[in-house]
């Protein structure tokens, strides 16, 4: 059997971060729990999935991703809290633990083809399309 992959759980709620820590645990995932940025940040070397729930957690994603860009992350939170965001997949804070296990497993499992060749963005690009669309909206 495969040995499973590492998860670092960020979560300023230890109820939740402790129910959640257990769920993926009992699947057979090792588990690295956070209760704020500082403390992720710490340990990020060794993780294969960052799962974050906190209020700056795309700020917390952007400073992970700049170290590990391979890193996957899963940001809990709404599209009206957090419209334009860095994590590879943005979930419902209020998910079911079924729900959050399988996205868990999507992402982790994901196997990655040949990389293709991509021509890189211009300089001056430095936001999804989302977020300049959003951007334009409000000038």
């Amino acid at each position: 059997m495969r040995p499973k992959k590492t998860i670092l759980l960020v979560d300023a709620n230890e109820e939740r971060r402790s129910l959640n820590s257990f769920k993926l645990h009992t699947r057979g995932y090792r588990v690295f729990a956070a209760s704020n940025a500082d403390d992720a940040l710490a340990i990020t070397d060794a993780i294969d999935l960052a799962i974050v729930n906190l209020p700056e957690g795309n700020d917390l994603i952007r400073a992970m991703k700049k170290t590990r860009p391979e890193m996957r992350t899963i940001l809990m939170g709404t599209e009206e809290d957090v419209p334009c965001h860095d994590a590879d997949m943005l979930m419902h804070e209020g998910a079911s633990g079924a729900s959050l296990l399988e996205r868990v497993r999507v992402l982790v499992e994901r196997r990655r083809g040949p990389k293709k060749h991509l021509i890189p963005p211009p300089a001056s690009f430095t936001q999804p399309m989302e977020c300049l669309m959003a951007d334009e909206d409000t000038q």
